[in-house]
């Protein structure tokens, strides 16, 4: 994805910048899919902002230590300080008290598009790897083939459109 999506003046004020996106991604895919069945929060986020903050949503149970900061359109908890052992840029399965969990760590403020266009596209391998049976089931490893590169460029089209529609029927067009 290329980090085209337009951000609100209202997207920027609240808990966290990318927090309220995630949001409106979710809410976004909701009303009308890009993909059937795929939802970013279908599987709780951590959003750390490295050494100052973390945010879980849509967590059924969050850890000793993170309170409510927002109760709709999802349950949105924060927590101040480090979290331990966060290494990488995001953590496809990440157990955060009992709960699967997809984490990732903010890359800066000025790239707040592409830490959203990140998380939304590494969460589609998450359902993926959930819901696709058959030729087209998860693999660890992947031989680029022709036909896998093709389905990969489909991918992120379908994805980068959703994401940069300024309509629902724009988005339509694009991925059906």
């Amino acid at each position: 994805l290329d980090g085209s999506f337009v951000f609100g003046a209202d997207d920027r004020e609240g808990t966290s910048p990318l927090v309220a996106q995630l949001l409106r991604a979710d809410r976004s895919s909701r009303e009308d899919p890009v993909w059937p069945g795929y939802h970013p929060l279908d599987q709780p986020i951590m959003v750390y902002e490295a050494g100052v903050r973390s945010f879980l949503l849509a967590h059924p149970n969050p850890p000793p230590g993170y309170k409510a900061v927002q109760a709709s359109p999802q349950t949105v908890f924060e927590k101040q300080g480090e979290v331990e052992d966060l290494e990488f840029i995001f953590q496809f399965h990440r157990d955060v008290n009992g709960t699967d969990s997809f984490a990732y760590r903010v890359q800066g403020n000025d790239r707040m598009a592409e830490d959203l266009d990140t998380v939304v596209h590494e969460r589609f391998h998450v359902f993926q790897e959930k819901e696709f049976r058959g030729d087209h089931a998860w693999r660890r490893t992947v031989e680029p083939s022709a036909e896998a590169l093709a389905m990969a460029a489909l991918e992120q089209k379908a994805l980068e459109s959703d994401l940069s529609a300024a309509a629902p029927q724009e988005r339509a067009r694009h991925v059906r």
